[in-house]
């Protein structure tokens, strides 16, 4: 609220219609709610009555569904607004922001969406300043609105020729497309550009948004109160997780990472990884607990931890994360002949996480599926003292007592749907609410925080390693490879690659380490002898070669397998 040009404020005065708008614009405003470039047209019979100051603000609020004019269609900005009207202003933004606004998601892009049928349409604007590799990732969470139809609108000759009608299911893979395209031709790499494009959401029967907080997975509280008991059962201690929160309370800043397969990426979700549980969690934490989150997402889908303990230091730890959150109890499969090296390799990162410069807190999460890692990961985590999400033994009891379908949890029989996803972010949310209730003060839970344990329930020897690309390498010979750019991604995006098949003069390379971790191109298999010893036959995303219990200089050999068929050596991890 400002005061007026004669620098009044005039407390006893009335507020009219006018300064009304003017308040709830600037609210908006300052909750990061933007309804960019409401045009400024006449839409009430007295338009021409509304003051410059306050004619933009009115059209906001009134593309919102805030106000409404008299049944002559005047918007009377200079009559006193009454407690009744008020109220109704009040009642109708609650009733807005709780279905449609989008709220965390839209933060950094901003165009508020009413999910309210008296709207036939409604035009807005995405726009900023991004570079063409962090672009999918802002302006996705606002154009992926389940089942929400849009036009793109053509402002100019350039986006002329993308006008294009169709019906949004998920995340929004034409829009982005669209939206490249009007870029490619002048950005690219980490460049910056500023972009604005224009939309019609046009109506639409089905809701655009449901806010988490009072999503309802349709099973019986009574027993969904109990399964979500079930999964934070084994939450050994939490001292560490409970510290981290009150971090995030006490300065309003929050780093937390997640790591794991295609689940924690978040497939399964009508919205990929904005309606991934690890997705909500953060959401959950970023309105509960610290508005400024950073999410970290480190998660590649159809991997283990084998690769995942090969990348934990660069896509994790250098984040400095103040949370770490593990998961891989479904793709390390048990009956898999190098799950030992999955073992160790897990068990790993929880030591490097705990052993971070930082102190996170490091939290497992197994996932429903998972069943056969279910005693393994517990007994780590408690060897360590490390919480437990325990989704498997969450849903196993909704199952068993009746109330839920496995079926509609993981229709695909592996990957959660958007209620399973929701489902295991309760379950988060769950081991949170009872963290924070566990420990009176920071001071005692920072006394009872244990030392990492110098024994391990694994040989754990994936500890502390270190990633080199590998053309990084000390390379003896290239042999018959060649470094090429290649699409691996989650960071690897280059490589040795030779497709002379077995005949190939070998890739050769020293390394000082204990344990050698290689990271392949997906199909690749490779024939690897360390010192001229007998050979190893590995491949698929990575495999690893442990040496001995400490580390020396070895030389490694590095030649394709099978013949006629291409092989890439992305990358090498020691330690």
């Amino acid at each position: 609220i400002a005061g007026y040009p004669d620098n009044t404020f005039r407390p006893n005065s009335p507020v009219t219609r006018a300064e009304l708008a003017v308040v709830f614009a600037r609210y908006f405003a300052g909750r990061e709610i933007y309804l960019a470039d409401a045009p400024l047209t006449d839409s009430f019979t007295d338009g021409a009555k509304i003051a410059k100051w306050a004619k933009e603000s009115v059209e906001t609020i009134r593309l919102c569904g805030i106000i409404a004019g008299d049944k002559a269609g005047n918007f009377n900005p200079s009559s006193s607004a009454t407690r009744a009207e008020i109220a109704m202003m009040i009642t109708r933004y609650l009733s807005a922001e709780k279905i449609g606004k989008l709220d965390y998601l839209m933060r950094h892009i901003g165009s508020y969406l009413p999910a309210d049928d008296r709207f036939s349409s409604l035009e807005f604007t995405v726009s900023g300043e991004l570079s063409a590799a962090g672009f999918g990732s802002r302006i996705l969470p606002a154009l992926g609105l389940h089942g929400a139809r849009y036009e793109l609108l053509a402002d100019d000759g350039e986006m002329a020729a993308l006008r294009e009608e169709w019906v949004m299911h998920g995340v929004g893979e034409k829009i982005i497309a669209v939206l490249h395209l009007a870029l490619r031709d002048n950005l690219t790499g980490e460049e910056s550009a500023v972009y604005s494009v224009r939309f019609r959401l046009l109506k639409t029967d089905n809701p655009i948004y449901v806010d988490p907080d009072d999503y309802d997975p349709g099973v019986d509280p009574a027993v969904y109160s109990e399964m979500l008991e079930a999964s934070a059962a084994d939450r050994n201690n939490t001292a560490r997780l409970y510290k981290a929160l009150m971090k995030g309370q006490d300065t309003g800043s929050l780093k937390v990472a997640f790591i794991g397969g295609s689940i924690t990426e978040g497939t399964g979700s009508t919205f990929g990884g904005y309606g991934g549980f690890a997705r909500i969690a953060a959401n959950w934490l970023q309105r509960h607990i610290a508005p400024d989150l950073e999410y970290v997402n480190a998660s590649v889908g159809g991997t283990t931890s084998v690769l995942g303990a090969t990348r934990f230091s660069r896509d994790v730890l250098s984040a400095e994360p103040d949370v770490i959150f593990i998961e891989y109890a479904v793709n390390n499969d048990p009956g898999n002949v190098n799950y030992p090296k999955m073992q160790e390799s897990f068990e790993s990162m929880i030591i490097d996480g705990l052993s971070a410069e930082n102190e996170p807190a490091v939290v497992v999460v197994i996932s429903h599926g998972g069943q056969g890692n279910v005693e393994f990961m517990c007994n780590v985590a408690a060897h360590y003292g490390v919480p437990v999400v325990n989704v498997a033994a969450g849903v196993d009891l909704g199952e068993e007592k009746g109330a839920l379908d496995d079926a509609e949890f993981r229709p695909d029989g592996c990957h959660p749907s958007d209620m399973g996803h929701q489902i295991m972010s309760d379950m988060i949310e769950k081991l949170f609410l009872v963290t924070l209730d566990e420990w009176p003060d920071p001071e005692t839970a920072e006394a009872a925080i244990p030392p990492v344990p110098g024994d391990t329930v694994t040989p754990a020897r994936f500890r502390g390693l270190t990633l080199t690309d590998a053309d990084k390498l000390d390379i003896v010979s290239p042999g018959s490879f060649e470094f090429r750019g290649t699409d691996f991604g989650s960071g690897f995006s280059h490589g040795a690659t030779s497709a002379a098949g077995s005949a190939a003069d070998p890739f050769v390379f020293t390394v000082t380490a204990a344990t050698v971790d290689f990271v392949v191109a997906r199909g690749s298999v490779f024939e690897v002898t360390v010192d001229g010893g007998e050979p190893y036959v590995c491949g698929d995303d990575a495999f690893a070669v442990v040496i001995s219990d400490t580390p020396a200089t070895h030389t490694i050999s590095v030649r394709p397998y099978f013949d006629g068929v291409e092989a890439t050596l992305h990358a090498v991890a020691c330690n």
